[in-house]
């Protein structure tokens, strides 16, 4: 594909914007990171909540359905949704009869 002139120098700005965008938002990802277990978070209370919450802790949120733990209520959640969703519904209509 060929650009007249100017389109050209305004689109090798235009990625050069961008890519230097991507590498100073990518720095700042990293910026804390766990002492423990390396993970990185872009901001300091993430790294807090890690430390507070997750790192080296035991799933505490079990599934009714199946031996699956996880460390958050969310994505404990998120699983029974994705993986249990045709026993979610028998079980609300289930309680819907008994109510």
């Amino acid at each position: 594909v060929f650009m007249a002139a100017q389109d050209a120098v305004g689109a090798h700005r235009d990625s050069q914007e961008c890519s230097q965008y991507l590498n100073t938002t990518d720095r700042r990802k990293v910026a804390f990171t766990c002492t423990s277990c390396g993970k990185s978070y872009g901001h300091k209370h993430d790294l807090a909540r890690h430390i507070r919450f997750l790192c080296g802790k035991e799933p505490q949120f079990s599934c009714p359905f199946c031996p699956h733990k996880s460390k958050l209520k969310f994505n404990l959640k998120s699983h029974v949704m994705v993986k249990h969703q045709d026993k979610i519904m028998w079980t609300v209509s289930e309680q819907e009869n008994i109510l």
